[in-house]
């Protein structure tokens, strides 16, 4: 008995013990992409005609593999496309003169195309039209992938940031939150931009080769006041640099097997007001009082790691405006979308392959008699459709040619020992796995579509579904979505939420009674932000300001140049500030001290081995009121004596609420993780109000 039924035996009774203690198994499976069945459903014809595009200029071995003792005019007219004057009896000529070079160079990897197979190709645009069986082209489809594969490709990413109504926005990150792909959201935003219902606020584009980093940035540069250097002597030396008031997007894209996922690691930053510049006093250095002009900028950032498929949207994040004063009173939320495509350096396919081989097949190479496919089954059989990888058919065995590079970090005995490649069907690869397929069976894969069919015993197929989920390694990379929710409402209606969220572990139904009260008036969401993360990555949002809010007075180092005994050049280092009698100056260097304003959330979640259970670590920062001026301290009695100096401190207060915490919860759930009690601004004074944050988080993988 094969290690994989062993496993499931066992799997499948702990399954069975538990199924109604850990409640949404079910779900989860949907999830995944849940196999289809499709019993009943017609066959698919055993013949089909498809065009599949490999890798252009191939012609090499293809012509080697013509062994045709005729001139070299002969290898070209095999290597292009027919002339559009050619007549009919040369173009049947030309598909049985292909079809065999074919034949001969595919069975030297162990696929023999059947009698009645029919191509037409032209090396120039790597294009093949092909009629035969179904199980054939899954090969063909197959090679065809591995062929593209060697094209060298770009990764193109769409940044677009919107801007609509905070209702619509967090309905959309709401439903998002359970989905891989977001191009339906992206569509809706779409549509209310062109309502003037949202506003598109910017778009960038960046192209870049497979596993490059690259950033694009948009917008104006200012000086920025770094640091100040104070010498003896009334020299004052100021190192300026640049900050960037705009929109930044810095990505590393790296492709899975397959080419239809891409590993996403993303930095974007978009500052959605205009940068403030004021004074910060830092006090009194050198016998001066010393002001330091900063600059504040109004930001949303997000750096993250994720796995989005070819052609998708994903959206990064949700942040709410905390400035300008007039949009940061309204509830508007603004949104960035992610688009990723996966553009090959191919050639238009050509137009006349498809049409020209389907006009001339069945003279050049007709169809062998025989029984037409049956779609009736056996008693006790079943057909099902599941989900897999596209390239399932080398799943399970080691597949690299001869000519592969060596794996650096494989034992030596089991490096490249120069197998030649072979290839196997469907049903090959599930009985390699102790899978049975007794008489009227079958397993039939679409590389097209990414699915298994599969014709066998219910028994079967319940090892062939186990055997592609994600628990037996068939799964595709998984995503967690957040999205977190901070709201503000009457302190004894939070008070009872979070003694009733004590005794439950999803908190999904509190967080919809809220938003009830906020359709009210009674109560209304303070912040919001929306991510998206690999299992196991930390990833940062935040949105609000950076402020400089004090500096930081250090002792410098210097070099300086004194004459060296007899050649007059000695030199030494000596410490700025230390025994000015020798000759040393004093210095001091001012730097501005940054800190963060707003809402902030860093999150790390890691899915558990049973695919449903969250690990969480959280860290959350939300500023629920603008700094305020501290009281003063008493000054003291010392007068203005040159012999004292004063250092001016920070007389701002910051009002701010900030959890740690780790916690497990449920893909698909919601979990409320912190309450307080706002102060800070007069709004405040006198009235019993608190806030609650919640999280929502979910895995979700290829549907």
């Amino acid at each position: 008995m094969s290690q994989l039924v062993c496993r499931y035996r066992i799997e499948r009774r702990v399954a069975l013990l538990f199924a109604f203690m850990v409640c949404g198994l079910a779900g989860v499976f949907a999830q995944l992409g849940a196999p289809v069945d499709v019993t009943g459903v017609a066959a698919a014809p055993a013949w089909k005609t498809e065009v599949i595009q490999l890798q252009p200029h191939l012609g090499l071995r293809l012509q080697q593999a013509l062994e045709d003792p005729e001139s070299t005019r002969a290898w070209d007219h095999f290597l292009h496309f027919p002339s559009i004057d050619a007549s009919e009896k040369e173009i049947i000529a030309h598909i049985q003169k292909q079809t065999a070079a074919a034949k001969r160079l595919l069975s030297e990897a162990g696929l023999a195309l059947p009698a009645g197979t029919a191509l037409l190709w032209d090396a120039d645009t790597g294009t093949l039209a092909v009629r035969s069986t179904q199980e054939a082209l899954e090969w063909l489809n197959v090679l065809g992938g591995e062929s593209r594969n060697r094209v060298e490709k770009n990764v193109n990413s769409t940044l677009r940031v919107v801007q609509a109504d905070g209702s619509v926005m967090r309905e959309i990150a709401r439903e998002t939150t359970t989905k891989l792909d977001h191009t339906p959201a992206w569509k809706r935003l779409e549509k209310l931009i062109a309502e003037d219902k949202a506003v598109s606020i910017q778009t960038l584009k960046l192209q870049t080769r497979n596993g490059m980093r690259s950033k694009v940035e948009i917008g104006s540069r200012d000086d920025r006041i770094e640091s100040v250097v104070l010498e003896e002597g009334g020299i004052v030396k100021v190192n300026q640099g640049e900050g960037l008031v705009g929109t930044s997007l810095e990505t590393d894209q790296v492709l899975f097997a397959g080419d239809d996922h891409v590993d996403v690691n993303l930095s974007m930053r978009h500052c959605f007001a205009e940068s403030v510049t004021h004074e910060v006093p830092v006090g009194r250095v050198l016998s001066r009082d010393i002001v330091l002009p900063t600059t504040d900028d109004h930001y949303a950032q997000i750096s993250t790691s994720f796995s989005v498929l070819d052609g998708s949207q994903t959206l990064l994040g949700v942040w709410k405006l905390t400035a300008p004063e007039d949009l940061a009173r309204q509830d508007i939320l603004q949104a960035a979308f992610l688009e990723t495509r996966v553009v090959r350096n191919l050639p238009e396919i050509h137009p006349r392959a498809l049409s020209l081989l389907s006009a001339h097949m069945d003279k050049a190479e007709p169809i062998p008699a025989k029984a037409d496919r049956t779609a009736h089954l056996p008693a006790g059989m079943k057909t099902m459709r599941f989900r897999v990888p596209p390239d399932f058919l080398l799943s399970g065995e080691d597949f690299r040619s001869a000519e592969s590079p060596p794996d650096p970090f494989a034992p030596e005995d089991s490096a490249n020992d120069g197998k030649k490649r072979t290839i196997r069907t469907a049903m090959e690869v599930l009985k390699a796995q102790g899978i049975p397929f007794p008489e009227g069976t079958a397993a039939h894969f679409d590389q097209t579509t990414a699915s298994l069919t599969v014709t066998n015993t219910q028994e079967a197929l319940d090892l062939v579904e186990f055997y592609v989920s994600p628990t037996c390694g068939g799964g595709r990379p998984a995503n967690i979505q957040f999205h977190i929710e901070i709201l503000e409402a009457d302190g004894a209606l939070i008070r009872a939420m979070a003694e009733e969220s004590s005794k439950i572990a999803d908190h999904t139904l509190l967080l919809e009674r809220l938003n009830e009260v906020i359709r009210t008036g009674q109560a209304r969401n303070v912040g919001t932000l929306r991510t998206v993360t690999r299992s196991g990555q930390r990833m940062l949002a935040q949105s609000g300001a950076l402020q400089i809010h004090g500096a930081s007075v250090e002792p410098v180092t210097e070099k300086q140049e004194t004459p060296k005994k007899g050649t007059g050049e000695e030199k030494s280092t000596s410490e700025i500030g230390a025994n000015t009698k020798s000759g040393q100056k004093t210095a001091i260097e001012i730097k501005g001290e940054e800190r963060f304003v707003g809402t902030r959330i860093e999150l790390d979640g890691l899915i558990a081995p049973d695919g449903i259970t969250l690990e969480m670590e959280l860290a959350l920062e939300h500023h629920y009121a603008p700094p305020t001026r501290g009281k003063e301290d008493a000054i003291t009695n010392l007068g203005r004596s040159p012999s004292v100096t004063r250092v001016m401190k920070s007389s701002e207060v910051l009002h701010f609420a900030s959890i740690t915490s780790l916690f497990t919860m449920n893909s698909g759930t919601t979990r409320l993780f912190g309450m307080w009690k706002p102060e800070g601004a007069s709004k405040y004074e006198g009235k019993d109000v608190m806030q609650v944050a919640f999280v929502r988080a979910a895995i979700t993988r290829e549907e």
